[in-house]
């Protein structure tokens, strides 16, 4: 599917005046630092439909002031949209919301304050205990190793099953048998399994 216009790179102005221009902005990120974008075109009167991606939390909250799809699942993200471009009162909502959780974010200067006092309360407080430290980051990072040890033998047992299961749909026997099992007699034979799992039949015979 083509676009009907690619622009960039930009200025900011220039971002800010797309932004602007614009109903809804598509962000589908799956890795962010602080998720900018959208908070960006809240300040400039749009919404957005983008994924739950890190930092999407801090001030993005589905159905209030955007909506949230899940990842690669285009079909879910083409309603989403389409939903918007139907329902004019649900987007207006939507962007009311979003301005308002614009407004209500900081701006440079007064981060900028916050973060000055969290640095002056750092340097004013005592030395924290480095023995503790250590133990606390080699806890956290000894949990860390063992969940991901744990995901990594999830992925293990599927992928063995899957290969398992794989192989047994490859077999010539079960290959003979996906050329006949539409047939009648087949069907008739069949039909006591079908009954009771057929979720099994399928995953051996395909679709």
């Amino acid at each position: 599917m083509g676009a009907d216009a690619v622009v960039g790179p930009l200025a900011p102005a220039e971002m800010a005046a797309l932004y602007g221009d614009s109903d809804v902005l598509l962000k589908l990120s799956s890795v962010e630092g602080m998720f900018g974008p959208p908070l960006e075109a809240f300040h400039r009167g749009a919404t957005c439909v983008t994924t739950a991606v890190t930092g999407n939390d801090e001030y993005i909250e589905h159905g209030w002031n955007a909506l949230i799809c899940d990842w690669d699942d285009r079909h879910g993200t083409a309603r989403a949209l389409d939903l918007l471009a139907r329902d004019r009162a649900l987007l207006h909502f939507l962007r009311a919301n979003a301005a308002d959780t614009a407004r209500g974010w900081p701006d440079w200067r007064q981060q900028g304050g916050l973060m000055a006092l969290a640095l002056r309360r750092i340097r004013d407080a005592a030395p924290p205990d480095g023995v503790a430290a250590a133990r606390a980051l080699t806890s956290d990072l000894s949990a860390g190793v063992r969940l991901y040890a744990s995901h990594m033998q999830q992925r293990n047992e599927f992928a063995h099953q899957a290969h398992a299961v794989s192989r047994l749909r490859n077999h010539p026997l079960m290959v003979r048998a996906r050329h006949v099992r539409d047939r009648r007699w087949a069907r008739a034979l069949t039909w006591p399994l079908r009954r009771l799992a057929p979720g099994m039949l399928r995953r051996l015979l395909g679709p």
